[in-house]
């Protein structure tokens, strides 16, 4: 459902998602026309889609499509749904997802002396995590840190840090607002899918009724009761008897049959 019929270039692909060719207003419709397309029951692609949106407000960067995709095989949702879900947390939703529920979660954790959170910041930590990881793996120098090599456990220090002051107050925090998203998707897809399958099963109906009454057999004249038929015979058998009275009593007075008598021509004449 989802192959295009031409092959996209990586360079095409990109950009598209950071700008779609025909708006973004459009590539929502487009999406969600394929939600409700999708050859499942309402529940279950509304089910798929909230897991989605939910697997979204977690730090769990880099796994969101396969965490949606197991929720949804679990709770017997959909999964082309929830592949579609997950991206609730584009790349213009990400920064405020982050900075709420870091702030939410710290808030709630009483660690409010970590200081005001920010979107850049937060997705910083992430990837300076991550590049530290790759310079471990490469054992390539630090310069940062006097000319040494990258130790695993720098790597472990800054992973705790960064699980310590970003992490878990981004997944405490992105659970509260991410299940009140979760359930008004649930809601609103249910009800556009449910609205749009009815709306083609009542198209479908009405195309096939006419269609069959397109190739059915022309229906027959109704016949004459038995009743009916006997009385319209015995009418025309009157009929017949009263002509038959009036050419008798014609040939008897010498009229021909429908006419008057002819007057006898004068000799004369």
């Amino acid at each position: 459902m989802f192959k295009r019929r031409t092959p996209q270039s990586w360079l095409a692909w990109t950009r598209s998602m950071i700008w779609p060719r025909k708006g973004w207003r459009r590539g929502f419709q487009y999406f969600g026309r394929k939600v409700q397309r999708l050859k499942d029951t309402p529940h279950s692609i509304a089910l798929g889609f909230a897991f989605g949106a939910l697997i979204s407000f977690t730090p769990l960067f880099g796994f969101h499509m396969i965490g949606c995709l197991a929720l949804a095989w679990i709770f017997r949702g959909n999964l082309l749904a929830a592949a579609v879900g997950q991206f609730v947390g584009n790349a213009f939703t990400i920064g405020p997802i982050a900075v709420m529920s870091v702030s939410l979660g710290r808030w709630m954790l009483g660690r409010s002396h970590h200081g005001e959170a920010q979107g850049e910041t937060i997705l910083q930590s992430f990837a300076d995590l991550w590049a530290t990881f790759l310079r471990w793996v490469a054992s390539e120098i630090d310069e940062g840190e006097g000319g040494h090599i990258v130790t695993f456990g720098r790597v472990m220090r800054q992973a705790w840090r960064l699980f310590d002051e970003v992490f878990w107050p981004y997944l405490v925090g992105g659970l509260i607002p991410g299940i009140l998203c979760a359930l008004l998707c649930y809601y609103l897809v249910y009800k556009g899918t449910d609205a749009f399958q009815k709306r083609r099963a009542e198209k479908r109906a009405a195309r096939l009724a006419e269609i069959a009454a397109q190739r059915a057999p022309p229906v027959a004249e109704p016949r004459e009761s038995g009743a009916a038929l006997v009385g319209l015979r015995a009418l025309q058998s009157v009929r017949e008897e009263l002509k038959g009275r009036e050419r008798g009593k014609d040939r008897e007075k010498g009229t021909p049959p429908g006419g008057e008598l002819k007057k006898p021509e004068d000799p004369a004449s």
